[in-house]
């Protein structure tokens, strides 16, 4: 029998691309690990989640199964298709929710993941696309979150604070998400990877941006993979 904390933990699953029973536990769906590994266990055995394997990763690793859509709804149905499982997008999702956490604990509130706020603006004939990995409620207001590995080429980095930028300047930020001023927050491998990101942020006055590593926010990022 689905439970209503099943179908939002299906739901946080398929939203996250991925979770670890660790993770699971820490969102608050259980309170023991043997209650997590019985419950997952009955999902997976109801095909709603399925087991990730993976050598870079000491736990199981979970993800939307084939019956999810009967579960999440039909908004996130859809997004459920074309998947990666790639090492390095399983690590990068994974690192995205150690940063909810994390924060979350600090006393942030209202997460909301990347497949609801992607948006986007034209500029001068020019389309800008937002793909942060979330939005969360802050004590200042609302912030998006881009968690960085450092598998970001610098070009690319340089294209997404020219997206900002520009949604910031279009004023879209405060019709969609009513935010009266943009935020960044952009948490990254280290001190010397920050100081390369702060850079090409220099010369954008339309948004605020703010950089911590994952060690500032005490995060693990699950390292050695490839």
């Amino acid at each position: 029998m689905i439970t209503a904390r099943d179908i939002k933990l299906v739901k946080d699953v398929a939203l996250s691309h991925v979770l670890s029973r660790d993770q699971v536990i820490a969102l608050g769906y259980f309170e023991s690990v043997n209650r997590a590994n019985r419950r997952l266990a009955a999902l997976v055995k109801e095909r709603s989640l399925r087991v990730i394997t993976t050598p870079f990763h000491s736990q199981r690793l979970y993800a939307a199964g084939e019956k999810a859509h009967e579960v999440v709804g039909e908004k996130i149905a859809r997004i459920l298709g074309n998947r990666s499982s790639s090492p390095r997008f399983l690590q990068h999702s994974l690192a995205v929710t150690n940063v909810r956490i994390a924060l979350l604990k600090r006393g942030w509130s209202d997460w909301r993941f990347e497949q609801q706020i992607r948006d986007s603006v034209m500029m001068d004939g020019k389309t800008y696309e937002i793909r942060a990995d979330g939005l969360v409620a802050s004590p200042v207001g609302l912030v998006f979150i881009e968690a960085d590995l450092g598998h970001v080429s610098r070009r690319n980095f340089s294209r997404k604070v020219e997206a900002f930028d520009q949604y910031a300047k279009s004023g879209r930020h405060k019709q969609v998400f009513k935010m009266e001023s943009l935020r960044v927050l952009v948490i990254t491998t280290g001190h010397l990877r920050k100081t390369h990101l702060k850079d090409f942020t220099k010369n954008s006055n339309s948004f605020t941006s703010s950089f911590m590593t994952f060690n500032d926010l005490g995060v693990d990022v699950p390292g050695g993979w490839s």
